[in-house]
């Protein structure tokens, strides 16, 4: 499981992407909340370079920041 350590002091949340086997280089991609360790997000992703790009934007945009928005 790749994780991106450098770099995790800057994010919202922790971002992990680990290879599905059998799946001709499919990731799934998971975004876990640092304090409490639960997965907020996750999905799979055609390659290992589409799950990082779009998790980062995704905690860049802080797009987890809005699950708790009232529905209108």
């Amino acid at each position: 499981m790749g994780k991106h350590v450098g770099i995790l002091n800057g994010l919202e949340f922790l971002i992990r992407i680990s290879p599905m086997r059998g799946s001709g280089g499919a990731h799934m991609g998971e975004l876990v909340d640092k304090e409490t360790d639960e997965v907020v997000f996750e999905s799979d992703f055609p390659s290992y370079g589409d799950a990082y790009h779009a998790l980062m934007e995704m905690d860049t945009n802080s797009w987890l920041s809005v699950r708790e928005s009232p529905v209108s």
